[in-house]
């Protein structure tokens, strides 16, 4: 057996598939304000549009130590692949890899309690404008950072307070895989 056998079976290089993978299934876990939880999505390629549409869902701990907090919602998300290829992966041209743009709406619910007594809750919804580069470097790995701009507007639940807005920068990373 030749050396560069032996690194192709370690590394797992094998021929690229001839059609794009049309789906990815993704991991993202919180990172602001030490948040605990994670976010579970798939997104389904439409190569001809060059576009993909994603669903996720997320649950994640907003609150500790004397307080318990949780939140739980779901986004949709479009996606514009304008490129459609990535040198930096294994998929042919047409493949939902490389520079993207997108756009999501998200919807969550969020609880707080302290102790046995609850606190209340908000209804937060919030949309939010990215771009990103999603690698597929090995095998069916795939590797996604983006950069965005997103607003949210949290509603109290007890009616005591007005709706706020919040506006921020949004910093993601997904890992999973593309089938």
């Amino acid at each position: 057996m030749s050396i560069a056998a032996i690194i192709a079976a370690i590394v797992g290089t094998t021929t690229p598939p001839a059609e794009p993978l049309r789906h990815a299934l993704w991991l993202a876990v919180p990172a602001a304000e030490a948040a605990r939880g994670a976010a579970l999505g798939y997104e389904h390629w439409f190569p001809r549009l060059r576009l993909s549409a994603a669903v996720s869902g997320t649950v994640r701990q907003t609150a500790s130590d004397d307080f318990a907090g949780l939140a739980a919602g779901a986004g949709a998300e479009i996606r514009w692949y304008p490129r459609a290829h990535s040198r930096f992966s294994r998929q042919p041209a047409g493949s939902m890899v490389g520079w993207f743009a997108g756009a999501r709406v998200d919807v969550e619910h969020h609880a707080i309690r302290a102790g046995e007594r609850d606190l209340g809750g908000a209804v937060v919804f919030g949309a939010a404008v990215h771009v990103g580069y999603r690698i597929q470097p090995w095998r069916r790995l795939e590797i996604t950072p983006s950069i965005g701009h997103g607003w949210r507007v949290e509603h109290d639940l007890s009616g005591r307070l007005a709706p706020w807005l919040l506006e921020g920068h949004t910093v993601g990373l997904t890992v999973g895989l593309m089938f």
